[in-house]
């Protein structure tokens, strides 16, 4: 494959379809090569840059991704609740001080991300109840981020319509954007 600005891009997959390798084109005499191993039930297990960094991920009985190592970033792990919804995150630096990120839910719906470090870039979710108007019944209402917020709006079909993007700008008057 051949982008606007003429790089190339080499994509070599197995007969399941899943990405073996990959090779770009780096500068006139470079190239950049991506390997990709997989395990006996096409679970992605290995990936070697071309410089040999090698990251790997390891799973549970229930097919979930529960550790993944990088050379760079080190051990991310992962726990997750008897129905495979995530309940913590731990990167290598959270691990150093027993801290974890955790996930809040209410009836398999994501309610919360909880950032032990730095609470004000927490995340919630809203969602409608019964008597929402705009298609939003049971349906994503409202996210709030250390950012500001995103309201969303449905057609009869499910499908959003709407979007409004409320920013919160140090020293600034609130911004807020309707797409």
């Amino acid at each position: 494959m051949t982008d606007a600005l003429h790089n190339v891009q080499a994509t070599h997959t197995n007969g399941s379809g899943k990405t073996l390798k990959t090779i770009q084109k780096s500068g006139p005499d470079g190239e950049i090569t991506t390997s990709f191993e997989y395990d006996g039930i096409q679970r992605l297990v290995r990936v070697t840059d071309t410089e040999g960094n090698v990251t790997t991920s390891t799973y549970d009985m229930g097919d979930r991704r529960t550790e993944v190592n990088h050379p760079a970033s080190g051990i991310t792990s992962f726990t997750y609740d008897a129905l495979g919804n995530v309940l913590t995150k731990q990167t290598a630096n959270l691990a150093k001080e027993g801290k974890f990120i955790t996930y809040d839910y209410d009836y398999q719906r994501l309610t919360g991300i909880n950032y032990p470090d730095h609470p004000e870039n927490n995340v919630k979710y809203y969602y409608g109840g019964r008597n929402a108007s705009q298609n939003r019944i049971g349906r994503l209402m409202l996210r709030e981020d250390g950012t500001g917020a995103i309201e969303y709006f449905y057609g009869k079909m499910g499908e959003v319509t709407k979007t409004r993007r409320t920013m919160i700008v140090p020293n600034q008057v609130i911004a807020t954007y309707v797409t």
